[in-house]
C-alpha cells in the first residue's frame, strides 16, 4: 500500500490493510434507502463481492483513484476476496477446502511422493536492514504461565508457531489445519496444557474462521470445536475466565458466544447479537465483563458501543460514552478497544477508532469497574497514530499508568493517559502489545513480525517462516539466487546464502536480469516504485538505484503490479499501468502503447512475451479479458476465451501459437489464443493461481491452486495430472506464483504466509542437475525401425535445434530426432532465455531408414510415472523396445500390452512400440522408486 510521505522517515511502511469489521447490511437496502458507504459493505463478509465492487464504482465515479480515501484497503480487499468467492460473489473457501480434501482422500490422481518440497525462504537476519528483522505479520503473542521460555505466536495467514527458547527458534504447529489463519490464543491459567486458538484472521481479510482449535496436551494434538459456531466467519477475541476456566467468551461478527464446557459447545448470547470486536474481564472479578460492539444504525451510520455485565453475561448494561454519535458514514467509529490491568483492577480505558485517518477519538477512563467514564485525554492531546487494521490499546499489567495506544504508529502514556509521547517500534501496523508475565518485557506483534523490547533495545526475532509473498523470481543462470516481493516488508533477494533487503513497501513483481545477476528489478503496489538497482559486493553488499519511476505518465497500475522483460533484449521492459508502456533503455524513456484503448489494466493482470517471437505478447485480465499483439504492441487484438476468471498465462517457448491459461480452470490454445480447450482432466474444481511450463518436456506444465497449498503436473506422456505436493503445508492458504529454474533444476513456490518453498523438477535426471549447462554430445540408436539421434544432456534444456550439413531441419523438446540420410549433424541446446550451446559436428554413416507411419499420438501409457507395470492402450502391439536416454536398448517385450518394469532402475526412458509392419510410436516414460 502507499505510504504517506510525512511518515517515511518514521516508520517502515504504511499499508492500507482492510479492517474486517462485519456489519449486517446489504446493497439492496442501500438502494431502497440512503446509500451505504462502500467501506461498510466491504467489511461485511455476508455481502456479495460484486455488490461491494458495484457500490465502490458508483460512489467513486469520476474521482481519480489516487484521490479516493481508503483505495488501498479496497484494492487489497479485491486481491483476496475475489479469490474466495463463488459465481454469486459469496465466500466459498469452506467448499473449496472440502473439495480438495475429498479429492485427496479419494486419490483421484497419482501422488508423486518424490516431490519433496522443503522450505527455502528467509532463515536469517536480512542484510542492509537497520531495524530488527521483517518477515510477516503476527497478530497475537501468548506466554506459557509456567515456562518462561515458551512463547506462542499467531500469524493470520501463517499459522500457529511455538518457541521453547524465548524466541530464538520456532516450530510450526498448524500446517495440517484447514487453514493457516490464527487470530487469538488463550491458555488456561490453572492448567496450561489446555489451550484454545481462535481460527481465521482477527484483524484483516486473509483467512476466515472455522471454529476453535482446542488442545488438552499442551499443543501436541488439536481438535476443532465449532458446535454453535458453524456460521461464524470472523472471531475477533477469545477470552477465558481465569477463576472458572471451563467458561470462555468469543467475540464474533454474529455477536457474543459463550461456552461453559471448555469450548466444546457455544451458545449465542441473546442480549448481545451485534458485532463484538473486543472483550475484557475485570482482573479482580471475572464476573464483570466489558464488551465493545459495532452496529449499523437505521441511518446507515456505524455506531460503536460499550457494554458491561456484572453477572457472567447473564445481563448487560449499555454505558454511553462520547463517541457513539457520528457525523457521516465516512467518519464512522468502526472499532473500539478496551484495556484493563491487574495492577489497578478498577481502571478501564476505552478508545474508539474512526474509519478515516484524521479523526481520532478521545480517551475514556473509568476508575469504578466501568460503571462511569470521563475523558482523560482529548484526541488532539493523544496525537496521530494512523488507522489501518483494528488498532490496539493495552495497559502494562504491572503498572496501570503505562498505556500503549497504536495502529500504524504507537503513542505511550506513563501517567495514566493524561499525556502522550511517541513510542518507537521497528515496523508499522501494530496488532498486539503483550507483556511477559515472567520478565515484564514488552513483546509487539505487527506486520513485520515480532519485536522483543528490552531495556537495552529491540531484540531480533528470527526463524518465523511466515512471509506473505506477492511474487517470486530467480536468476536463470543458476546459483540459487532467489528474489521475492513481500507484503509490507519490501523486496528481498538471496545470494550466496545471504538474504538482502532491497526496499520498503508491498513488494510486488520482481525480476533478476538474465544476463547480469547484479541488476535487480523491483516494484511495489500500483507500480509506484518500479526500480532497477545495481547490487555491488565490495566489503559488504550495497545497492545503487539506476532508475525509479513512481508513476509512469502519471498513471497507476493494479495493486498486484505486473511488468515483463523482453527475452533477448534485457533493456526492454513492458509495464502494465492504466495503459501498456514499453522502455527500450532500462526505464530512461517510456512509450505508451495503448492510449486508453482498454479500461481494465488497473485490475489484476498478467503479461507473457513469446520467447521465440518476442513481438507476440499476450495480456490477460482477471475477469476473462485477453488481448494479443503480433507487432510488439503497435496493434492489439481482443480475444474472447469465454472463461470466468484468468490469473495466469504461459506461452510455449518454441511455439508462440501455443499457450496455457489458468484461473477458474486450466485451458490450452494452439492457435494464438483464438480457441481454447479445457484440459482440467481429474483436477479438483478450484481456482488455479499460476501455470508454468517446464522447458525440455512434452508440454509439461505445473499448476498451483489458490486455496489448499497444492501443486499439480502434467505432460503429454501422462494420461492425467499428478499431485506434486508432497512436503508442502497442507492447509488452506493462497499461493502467489511458481518459478522454474532450469539451471538449478528447481521448482519454487511463493506462498502467502508460509514463505518460499522449493523442490526438484519433475523427472529430473540428477546427473544433469549437478553440472552446469554444456555443449551436448550426440549419439545414435539404430534398429530395424530406423535411426535416431540423441543429444546428451536434454534434461534442463528448453529445446534442441537440429542441423544437417549446417542447415536447420528440426526442433525437438525431448532431446532426440529421427534421421534419414548420412552426413554431418549438429545440435544446439537452448538453456534459459539468453544461453545456447552448440555440439561438435557428428558424422553419421550407414543410416537405416524405415518408412513407417508415426502413431505416437494414438498411444496412451498408464500409469506414467510407473513403478511396477505399464499398460499400453490405443493400438495393437507387435513388439516393444525400451531405451535409456543415451540410446542404449535396455529391454525388449514381444506382443505385450503389459510391460513389467519392476526390475528397471528409476529414471527416464524411451519406449518404442511397433504396431504391425508399418506403424511405430515413440513415448517417454518415467520410472519411480520409493
Amino acid at each position: 500500500m502507499y505510504s504517506l510521505s510525512p511518515l517515511k522517515s518514521v516508520i517502515t511502511r504504511t499499508p492500507m490493510i482492510i479492517v474486517m469489521l462485519f456489519i449486517s447490511v446489504s446493497l439492496s437496502s442501500a438502494q431502497s434507502g440512503s446509500t451505504i458507504y462502500w467501506k461498510d459493505l466491504m467489511l461485511d463478509p455476508n455481502v456479495s463481492y460484486f455488490d461491494v465492487v458495484q457500490a465502490f464504482n458508483q460512489q467513486t465515479k469520476g474521482i481519480p483513484e489516487s484521490e479516493i480515501p481508503g483505495i488501498g484497503q479496497f484494492r487489497l480487499f479485491q486481491a483476496f476476496r475475489q479469490d474466495m468467492v463463488d459465481d454469486n460473489g459469496h465466500y466459498k473457501w469452506k467448499d473449496t477446502y472440502r473439495e480438495i480434501r475429498t479429492f485427496q482422500s479419494e486419490r483421484r490422481l497419482v501422488q508423486n511422493r518424490n516431490a519433496g518440497w522443503t522450505y527455502a525462504g528467509i532463515d536469517k537476519k536480512l542484510l542492509y536492514l537497520e531495524t530488527p528483522n521483517q518477515t510477516g505479520r503476527i497478530d497475537r503473542i501468548a506466554f506459557d504461565p509456567g515456562d518462561p521460555k515458551k512463547i506462542w505466536a499467531a500469524a493470520p495467514s501463517g499459522g500457529l508457531w511455538l518457541s521453547t527458547d524465548l524466541g530464538k527458534s520456532w516450530e510450526i504447529i498448524s500446517d495440517s489445519w484447514p487453514n493457516l489463519g490464527v487470530g487469538d490464543i488463550v491458555i488456561d491459567p490453572k492448567n496450561p496444557v489446555n489451550m484454545y486458538v481462535a481460527t481465521g484472521d482477527a484483524d484483516g481479510n486473509n483467512t476466515l474462521a472455522y471454529g476453535i482449535q482446542k488442545s488438552i496436551d499442551g499443543g501436541l494434538t488439536w481438535e476443532i470445536e465449532d458446535k454453535g459456531l458453524e456460521n461464524v466467519n470472523k472471531i475477533y477475541r477469545l477470552v477465558i475466565d481465569p477463576e472458572n476456566p471451563n467458561i470462555l467468551y468469543c467475540g464474533t461478527e454474529k455477536g457474543l458466544f459463550i461456552s461453559k464446557d471448555h469450548g466444546t459447545s457455544w451458545e449465542l448470547s441473546t442480549l448481545v447479537d451485534e458485532n463484538v470486536t473486543d472483550i475484557e474481564l475485570n482482573p479482580e472479578n471475572p464476573n464483570i465483563i466489558y464488551l465493545i460492539t459495532s452496529t449499523q444504525e437505521s441511518n446507515n451510520n456505524m455506531v460503536t458501543k460499550f457494554y458491561r455485565s456484572q453477572d457472567n453475561g447473564i445481563t448487560f448494561n449499555y454505558i454511553k460514552l462520547g463517541f457513539e454519535a457520528t457525523q457521516s458514514t465516512a467518519d464512522d467509529i468502526v472499532y473500539g478497544r478496551i484495556a484493563v490491568s491487574p495492577n489497578q483492577p478498577k481502571v478501564v480505558i476505552v478508545a474508539g477508532y474512526p474509519e478515516i485517518w484524521d479523526n481520532p477519538t478521545d480517551i475514556y477512563k473509568s476508575i469504578d469497574d466501568g460503571k462511569t467514564f470521563t475523558v482523560v485525554s482529548s484526541a488532539t492531546n493523544v496525537g496521530f497514530i494512523g488507522r489501518q487494521y483494528s488498532p490496539q490499546l493495552n495497559i502494562n499489567p504491572n503498572n496501570a499508568n503505562e498505556i500503549l495506544y497504536g495502529s500504524v504508529l504507537i503513542r505511550r502514556s506513563i501517567d495514566g493517559g493524561v499525556t502522550w509521547n511517541d513510542y518507537d517500534a521497528a515496523h508499522g501496523d501494530q496488532h498486539c502489545f503483550s507483556w511477559s508475565p515472567h520478565s515484564g518485557d514488552l513483546w509487539i506483534g505487527n506486520d513485520g513480525g515480532i519485536e522483543h523490547h528490552t531495556l537495552s533495545g529491540i531484540e531480533d526475532i528470527i526463524g518465523l517462516q511466515n512471509a506473505q509473498y506477492w511474487r517470486i523470481a530467480s536468476f536463470q543462470g543458476g546459483h540459487n539466487i532467489v528474489m521475492g516481493g513481500v507484503q509490507d516488508n519490501g523486496t528481498h533477494i538471496k545470494i550466496n546464502g545471504d538474504w538482502i533487503w532491497l526496499g520498503y513497501g508491498d513488494g510486488m513483481q520482481c525480476w533478476i536480469d538474465p544476463v547480469d545477476s547484479s541488476l535487480l528489478y523491483r516494484s511495489v503496489q500500483y507500480g509506484q516504485d518500479l526500480a532497477v538497482r545495481k547490487l555491488n559486493k565490495n566489503s559488504k553488499w550495497s545497492a545503487t538505484s539506476i532508475f525509479e519511476s513512481t508513476e509512469i505518465g502519471q498513471q497507476r497500475g493494479s495493486f498486484e503490479f505486473r511488468f515483463a522483460m523482453h527475452p533477448y533484449e534485457n533493456k526492454t521492459l513492458y509495464a502494465i499501468y492504466e495503459d501498456i508502456w514499453v522502455t527500450h533503455n532500462s526505464g530512461k524513456n517510456w512509450e505508451n502503447l495503448t492510449h486508453g484503448k482498454f479500461d481494465w489494466f488497473s485490475r489484476q493482470c498478467d503479461i507473457e512475451i513469446s520467447d521465440s517471437d518476442p513481438k507476440i505478447i499476450y495480456i490477460s485480465g482477471q475477469w476473462g479479458q485477453l488481448i494479443r499483439t503480433t507487432d510488439g504492441g503497435q496493434h492489439w487484438t481482443e480475444l474472447h476465451p469465454d472463461v470466468y476468471r484468468i490469473y495466469s498465462i504461459e506461452v510455449h517457448p518454441d511455439h508462440p501459437n501455443k499457450l496455457w491459461m489458468s484461473g477458474s480452470g486450466i485451458w490450452e490454445s494452439e492457435d494464438y489464443g483464438e480457441t481454447w480447450k479445457d484440459i482440467s482432466g481429474s483436477l479438483p474444481k478450484v481456482n488455479f493461481r499460476d501455470v508454468e511450463y517446464q522447458p525440455g518436456t512434452h508440454n509439461g506444465i505445473y499448476l498451483v491452486n489458490d486455496a489448499v497449498i497444492s501443486v499439480f503436473y502434467k505432460d503429454d506422456d501422462l494420461d492425467d495430472w499428478i499431485d506434486f505436493s508432497a512436503g508442502l503445508p497442507s492447509a488452506t492458504n493462497p499461493s502467489c506464483n511458481l518459478d522454474i529454474n532450469m539451471a538449478d533444476q528447481k521448482l519454487r513456490l511463493g506462498t502467502w504466509g508460509r514463505g518460499i518453498w522449493e523442490t526438484d523438477l519433475y523427472s529430473v535426471n540428477p546427473e544433469y542437475a549437478k553440472a552446469p549447462p554444456k555443449p551436448p554430445k550426440l549419439s545414435k540408436a539404430i534398429d530395424n525401425n530406423g535411426t535416431f539421434l540423441i543429444a546428451d544432456p536434454y534434461m534442463g534444456v528448453d529445446s534442441t535445434w537440429w542441423y544437417y550439413e549446417g542447415e536447420f531441419f528440426a526442433v525437438t523438446t525431448n532431446g532426440m530426432t529421427p534421421v534419414f540420410k548420412d552426413g554431418i549433424y549438429q545440435a544446439r541446446i537452448q538453456v534459459g532465455k539468453l544461453k545456447s550451446y552448440l555440439s561438435e559436428p557428428f558424422e553419421l554413416t550407414n543410416v537405416v531408414t524405415a518408412n513407417k507411419q508415426d502413431i505416437s499420438g494414438q498411444v496412451r501409457l498408464y500409469p506414467n510415472p510407473a513403478n511396477e507395470r505399464i499398460s499400453i492402450t490405443g493400438i495393437e502391439v507387435s513388439s516393444v523396445r525400451l531405451f535409456d536416454i543415451s540410446g542404449k536398448m535396455i529391454k525388449t517385450y514381444a506382443q505385450s500390452r503389459e510391460l513389467d518394469v519392476s526390475s528397471i532402475s528409476a529414471g527416464t526412458y524411451i519406449i518404442q512400440i511397433l504396431s504391425g509392419e508399418d506403424k511405430v510410436a515413440l513415448k517417454r516414460v518415467v520410472i519411480l522408486r520409493e
